[in-house]
C-alpha cells in the first residue's frame, strides 16, 4: 500500500515543443528509464530550448541522482513555467514529505488542484493529510477519488488501511471486500481483509480469505500465524495447532515472538495451546453476547484445567466467573494460576509480633500510587509501610498484579469481595464469606471467614435515590417491567431462555437491559430474542449514565431478574437499595450465589429459589399478583436500610473484629483457621 506521494500522474501537461526538442525529450526519457540518469542530465542541459517538460525532467534525473536540492529546484521551474503541471507537483510534494515539509507539501498540491483535476494529485493530498493527522479530510479525499474513478486500486486500498487504524474495522472490511472483488489478483487485500474479519469474529471467512493467501504465498508466515489464530478461535483445536507445528517449522522466528506474546512473563518454555487462545477470544464474544460457541466454551475450558498449557493462565481468571463451571473446576484453574505466579516471586518474611492496640490495614487516609513501579518494588513499598494486614479487592480481575501479594508483604494477606472466586494461593491466608454464598466444603485455599449475614457490601451514600420516570428512561408505562442491568457479559444462553419463557407467559411485559451503546450487543439479543418466538422490540436497551443516575434509575423496574452464571453483585445490591425486588437462583460457584446473599440478607429470602423452574414460577406468579409484589416492594423500603449490605458501620465493626482474630493468631506463632464472627467474643 502507497504511503509516500507518488511521482506518476499520467501525462505531463506540457506546452507544445518543436519536433526536435520532443525527440531529444525523448531520448532522455530512454536514458533515464535505462537506468543512465547521468547521461539523461547531460543530454537535457545540451538543450537550449526552456520548457516545463525539460525542467520536470531535468528534475527526476536530479532526483534519481540523489540531488535533491537539484530536483526541487528543478520541479519548482517546471511549476513556474506550467502551474498546472500535475506530475511536476506530485514530484515536488513528494519531496517535501520526505523532508517532513508537510505543509508545503499539502498547500502545494490544493494549488495545483485548484487548476487542474487530477487523481494522483488527490491522492498525494491524501496521504499528505494521513500523515498530518487530518483523518477525516484524507478519507474525503479517497472519497472523492473513488467517486469518479472507483476502480482506483491504490485509494480504496489506502481508505481501507486508514478506516482499520481508526477502529472503523466495520467500514474497512466493506473497502477490502470490493477491492477483493474488484482486484482479485491482488493479493495483500485477502490477507487484510482476513486479518480484519478474525479481528471482528468472523473467523469462517477469515479462514477462507488466509487460506487463499497462502494458496498463492506458501511462504507468508504472517497469514499463516492468523490462519492458526482465527481456527484456535473457532474452536478447531486441531487445525490450530497443525498450523501453529507448521509455523514452527516455516518461520521459527515468528513462532517464537507468537508464543512470547501468548505466554507472557507468567508461562513457561513451550508450545502455543491453541485453547487458551480460544478461551481468551470468547471472552470478547461473551461481552456481545454472541453464544456461537457456548457449549464449546464450556468443554474447552473444562479440558484446559485438567490439562492446563504453557501460557499465561491470568487472563482467563476473571473468565472463569462467566464459564460454565463448578466451584472444584474453578479452585483447580486458580491453583494453576497460582503456581504461575508463585514460580518466579520470592517472598518477604515476617516474624510473630504482639498485635498492636490499632491495626494498620490500610495507611490512614493516604492514597498510594504504585503505578509507576515493578511488582518486587511495589511490593518492598507496601512492606515498608508496615503494615499488619493486606486486603485484595481484586485477585485475579482488573489487570491484576498477583506478583505483589505474592511477595507477601504483609504478614496476614485476605481476599475480600472483588474476586468472587477462591485466589488458589498459598500467599492469601483468608477469603471472606457468609453462610449463604459459600458454595460447598472446600471451595476454597484460603481459610475462610464467615460474616453474618452477608460478605458483600456496597454502602449507598445517603437515603435511597428518588426513582426517575419511567417515560424518562424509555420505558414503557403501562408494561410490566422485566430488568437486568448487569454486565453483558454475564448473560448465558440458558438464561435467556429461561428470560424468554417468561416474556413468552407474560405477554404485557419488556425486559430490560445493559447495551451501554454497543450494536453487535444489541443485535444479538433482538436475534436471540426473535429466534425464541419473541418481538425483539420488547427488549429495551439502557445505555450509559451516571453511577447515581444509574442506581435510581434501577427503581422503575418492577422486578429484577439476575443472570445465573455470574450473578449480579453491585448492580443486584443498587436494584435493591433503589426499590426493585431481585430474583435469583444460587448456583455452584462464589460467583453464582452472590445474589442470593444479598437478597436473602436484604429479607426477601422468598425471591432466593433453588431451581431454574421455581425461578419461571415465582417471575410468572409476581406478575400476575401485583399485590403480592407491591408488598415486597413495601417491605424491601424498610428492610433494605438495615440489610448488611448497605449497614456500613455494622460490617466495619465485624470486619474489624475479624481482623483483630486474624493478627492475634499471627502473633500467637498459629496458622490461619476458618472461622465465624458471630462466635468471635466480645
Amino acid at each position: 500500500m502507497a504511503r509516500q506521494p507518488s511521482a506518476a500522474a499520467g501525462s505531463p501537461r506540457a506546452r507544445p515543443c518543436s519536433s526536435n526538442l520532443v525527440e531529444l525529450l525523448n531520448q532522455a526519457v530512454s536514458l533515464l528509464k535505462a537506468g543512465d540518469a547521468a547521461a539523461a542530465r547531460a543530454l537535457l542541459r545540451s538543450v537550449p530550448t526552456e520548457s516545463d517538460a525539460r525542467s520536470f525532467l531535468l528534475g527526476a534525473t536530479a532526483h534519481a541522482l540523489q540531488d535533491i536540492p537539484g530536483a526541487i529546484t528543478d520541479f519548482t521551474a517546471a511549476l513556474r513555467r506550467n502551474p498546472a503541471h500535475a506530475q511536476a507537483a506530485c514530484a515536488l510534494a513528494s519531496l517535501y514529505a520526505g523532508l517532513g515539509r508537510l505543509a508545503e507539501a499539502e498547500a502545494l498540491l490544493r494549488q495545483t488542484l485548484a487548476r487542474v483535476e487530477d487523481d494522483q494529485l488527490r491522492f498525494n493530498l491524501a496521504v499528505v493529510m494521513e500523515d498530518t493527522g487530518k483523518v477525516a479530510a484524507a478519507l474525503a479525499q479517497y472519497a472523492t477519488i473513488l467517486a469518479h474513478t472507483p476502480g482506483h486500486y491504490a485509494a480504496r486500498h489506502n481508505r481501507a488501511g486508514l478506516l482499520a487504524r481508526e477502529q472503523r474495522l466495520t467500514e474497512a472490511a466493506a473497502e477490502y471486500r470490493i477491492l477483493v472483488r474488484e482486484h482479485p489478483q491482488q493479493t495483500l487485500p485477502w490477507h487484510n481483509l482476513g486479518e480484519l474479519e478474525l479481528t471482528l469474529g468472523h473467523y469462517e471467512a477469515a479462514i477462507t480469505l488466509l487460506d487463499t493467501v497462502l494458496q498463492r504465498e506458501p511462504d507468508n508466515g504472517k497469514a499463516l500465524l492468523s490462519l492458526a489464530v482465527a481456527f484456535a478461535a473457532n474452536g478447531d483445536i486441531t487445525e490450530s495447532q497443525a498450523r501453529f507445528d507448521a509455523l514452527r517449522r516455516q518461520d521459527p522466528e515468528r513462532w517464537e515472538s507468537a508464543r512470547l506474546r501468548l505466554n507472557g512473563q507468567r508461562g513457561q518454555d513451550g508450545g502455543i495451546d491453541a485453547r487458551l487462545i480460544f478461551l481468551i477470544h470468547q471472552e470478547s464474544h461473551l461481552q456481545a453476547c454472541n453464544w456461537r460457541h457456548w457449549p464449546r466454551y464450556g468443554e474447552i475450558f473444562r479440558d484446559f484445567i485438567r490439562q492446563p498449557g504453557d501460557g499465561d493462565l491470568l487472563p482467563i481468571g476473571y473468565a472463569s466467573m462467566l464459564a460454565p463451571l463448578d466451584y472444584p473446576e474453578q479452585l483447580a484453574l486458580d491453583r494453576h494460576i497460582a503456581a504461575q505466579v508463585r514460580r518466579a516471586t520470592p517472598e518477604f518474611t515476617h516474624a510473630p509480633s504482639p498485635a498492636p492496640a490499632r491495626l494498620r490495614a490500610t495507611h490512614g487516609p493516604r492514597w498510594h500510587d504504585l503505578s509507576g513501579l515493578d511488582n518486587h518494588a511495589a511490593a518492598a513499598h507496601i512492606r515498608d509501610l508496615g503494615l499488619d494486614i493486606l486486603v485484595d479487592l481484586a485477585v485475579y480481575n482488573d489487570d491484576a498484579r498477583p506478583e505483589i501479594f505474592a511477595a507477601r508483604p504483609a504478614p496476614v494477606q485476605v481476599a475480600w469481595q472483588g474476586g468472587a472466586y477462591s485466589s488458589g494461593a498459598p500467599w492469601m491466608d483468608y477469603v471472606i464469606a457468609d453462610a449463604v454464598v459459600r458454595p460447598g466444603d472446600g471451595w476454597c485455599s484460603e481459610a475462610e471467614v464467615l460474616l453474618p449475614g452477608c460478605y458483600f457490601l456496597n454502602g449507598c451514600d445517603g437515603p435511597p435515590p428518588a426513582v426517575p420516570t419511567r417515560e424518562s428512561l424509555g420505558l414503557p408505562a403501562d408494561k410490566f417491567v422485566f430488568a437486568c442491568l448487569n454486565t453483558p457479559s454475564k448473560i448465558e444462553p440458558d438464561i435467556f431462555d429461561c428470560w424468554m419463557r417468561i416474556l413468552a407467559q407474560c405477554p404485557d411485559s419488556v425486559l430490560w437491559l445493559l447495551s451501554n451503546g454497543s450494536a453487535p450487543l444489541i443485535l444479538n439479543l433482538k436475534r436471540e430474542a426473535e429466534w425464541r418466538g419473541i418481538d425483539p422490540r420488547r427488549l429495551i436497551f439502557a445505555n450509559r449514565v451516571t453511577p447515581a443516575a444509574h442506581v435510581a434509575r434501577q427503581g422503575a423496574a418492577d422486578l429484577f431478574l439476575d443472570t445465573a452464571q455470574f450473578n449480579g453483585h453491585t448492580t443486584i445490591a443498587e436494584s435493591l437499595w433503589a426499590g426493585t425486588p431481585a430474583l435469583t437462583c444460587p448456583g455452584r460457584t462464589f460467583a453464582s450465589r452472590v445474589g442470593a446473599s444479598i437478597v436473602q440478607s436484604a429479607g426477601l429470602p422468598e425471591l432466593v429459589v433453588e431451581t431454574r423452574e421455581a425461578y419461571e414460577a415465582m417471575a410468572l406468579a409476581l406478575y400476575r399478583d401485583r399485590e403480592r409484589l407491591q408488598a415486597l416492594r413495601q417491605r424491601l423500603a424498610g428492610s433494605r436500610l438495615l440489610a448488611p449490605t448497605f449497614n456500613v458501620r455494622e460490617q466495619a465493626a465485624h470486619m474489624e473484629k475479624a481482623y483483630r482474630h486474624m493478627r492475634e493468631r499471627f502473633a500467637a506463632g498459629l496458622p490461619p483457621a476458618p472461622f465465624a464472627v458471630a462466635d468471635l467474643p466480645g
